[in-house]
């Protein structure tokens, strides 16, 4: 029941599914940014279910459970790529109409790999254990037969259009769906299935998961720009040569806590350029299929977004961009520690550009982060930028700074301008 080659349509939701983020509201950083989800001009409002979510967990009958899965499909099937971010972020609100408590909307592609989680973005990108999504996949009647004559892939169909109830012991109700029939776009959506790590097959690193610049090697801005073009060359090889079910596994071993792609405060992200997160590397609950906008520089108030966007857009080959956001290696939660960002507008897909547009891939390094046995320093020095006074006085500051070791000393200037 393994789709092993994907569609090209496949691979592009997969990827906006796998991919990126940024910013968005932390109880433990205030005012990162909000969690609306931004609406698309021309996308259709984001319907309230017959049967809520909290419906259906007070009354877990099949038949809600079935019409909640149901018309979640009927909702996303129809949306355009544009009209996903924002569908996918209205449907993963706590608190909201299609999630309650262990009631909420799963999205799985067809060899089981989670693409949407809507309570734990942290399991985004694992594979279900073949004994768990064996009984998923016979309840929509999964079946793969022929070739696909636009793009060369297996055709998927689904023999139970409304889906089926599954076991009592996974619960709720599983139905699936193509995207673009004519391409060939299969997934499966479950409502009620609390989807849970038990379910889950462990994270395996394979030795071609590891880039030449690890993120434990992003030491300054040379090392951080190889990391993530690193990235951006790695998952553009394993779309030609895998498809979506390589994309969709990256998505995991790209966030594991000491692997090749994540080490301490160094992480990925990526969002797009109309403000949407995708995936985050660090803070998937907080931050993924979130918008970016309405995050601030919590000493500088400048829009956290505009930096990376402008930066990112100013050169094909990406930029450097400085902000301060909460280091997740920082028991603090302060989001008042500098970072150095190395950010990249970049497509995966070129010739695919009105489908998925090119997405910013980023990564960063927090100035304040030290390495044993180094000395640092923080000194207030009150300045007078330029000022005048009696009989045509002038009044200006300077600085002179003398490293007098035999090490580089890293300096990063905070402005805080007078009340």
């Amino acid at each position: 029941m393994t789709d092993k080659k994907s569609t090209t349509l496949t691979i592009l939701l997969g990827c906006t599914l796998l991919l990126a983020g940024l910013f968005a509201e932390a109880p433990s950083a205030a005012a990162q940014s909000a969690r609306g989800c931004l609406r698309p001009e021309g996308v259709a409002e984001a319907p309230t279910p017959s049967v809520t979510a909290a419906q259906v967990e007070a009354d877990p009958t099949d038949a809600n459970l079935k019409a909640l899965a149901v018309e979640a499909r009927d909702y996303v099937e129809d949306l355009s790529i544009l009209g996903q971010g924002y569908a996918w972020c209205f449907l993963r609100r706590d608190g909201g109409d299609w999630r309650s408590k262990s009631v909420y909307i799963v999205q799985l592609t067809s060899d089981g790999s989670v693409s949407f989680h809507g309570k734990d973005m942290a399991l985004g990108g694992r594979q279900l254990r073949d004994e768990v999504f064996q009984p998923i996949a016979m309840a929509t009647g999964l079946e793969f037969s022929g070739t696909n004559p636009v793009t060369g892939a297996r055709n998927a169909t689904f023999a139970n259009p409304d889906g089926g109830a599954l076991p009592q012991d996974l619960g709720g109700h599983a139905v699936g769906y193509l995207y673009a029939p004519a391409l060939n776009a299969p997934f499966i959506l479950l409502a009620g299935v609390d989807i849970q790590e038990s379910h889950l097959k462990p994270v395996v690193f394979d030795s071609a998961d590891t880039p030449e610049v690890t993120a434990s090697d992003v030491v300054d801005r040379d090392t951080l720009k190889a990391f993530v073009n690193g990235a951006i060359d790695f998952l553009r090889n394993e779309f030609a040569t895998e498809g979506t079910s390589a994309l969709v596994r990256m998505r995991s071993v790209f966030r594991q806590e000491g692997g090749p792609w994540r080490d301490g405060s160094v992480y990925l992200y990526v969002l797009d350029t109309t403000g949407y997160i995708w995936f985050h590397g660090a803070f998937p609950n907080l931050y993924e299929l979130t918008v970016a906008g309405g995050a601030r520089d919590a000493v500088t108030g400048e829009v956290i977004y505009d930096l990376v966007r402008k930066a990112a857009q100013a050169d094909p080959e990406g930029g450097f961009v400085e902000y301060h956001f909460d280091d997740p290696n920082d028991d603090s939660d302060s989001a008042e520690i500098p970072k150095t960002a190395f950010v990249r507008l970049h497509s995966l897909f070129p010739g695919f550009e009105h489908l998925l547009p090119p997405l910013i891939f980023a990564s960063g390094f927090y100035t304040t982060t030290t390495g044993p046995g180094t000395d640092t320093m923080t000194t207030f020095v009150p300045v007078v930028l330029d000022s005048t006074g009696k009989n045509n006085s002038h009044f200006t500051s300077e600085l002179a700074l003398t490293n007098r070791g035999s090490d580089a000393a890293m300096l990063n200037f905070t402005y805080t301008a007078e009340a």
